[in-house]
């Protein structure tokens, strides 16, 4: 269920982007569209999917484990990207 939840939570993030969400108009491609590629990439389907997160709604301690660890992976991966990024960028004097 985290990485599940992980990709909805950056499809969202995306999805909300000014020129995302002129591109998904223009394109007819909708978040809901893009959802279902998710799920099936994890190979859950929509209840599946509702049925687990209706489940970690009503258990709060559960859902907190969730997306703490969720926060912790994506701090992760930011550390990577940002180590690659400035990793060559060495200032001269």
């Amino acid at each position: 269920m985290q990485n599940v939840m992980w990709d909805m939570i950056q499809l969202e993030a995306y999805a909300q982007q000014p020129a995302v969400i002129d591109s998904l108009k223009r394109r007819k491609t909708s978040v809901s569209g893009l959802q279902n590629q998710i799920l099936a990439l994890h190979g859950v389907n929509k209840d599946q999917y509702l049925k687990s997160y209706q489940y970690y709604n009503e258990h709060p301690e559960s859902m907190r484990n969730i997306l703490d660890s969720i926060a912790v992976n994506a701090e992760r991966d930011r550390d990577k990207i940002m180590a690659k990024k400035f990793s060559g960028n060495k200032m001269s004097k």
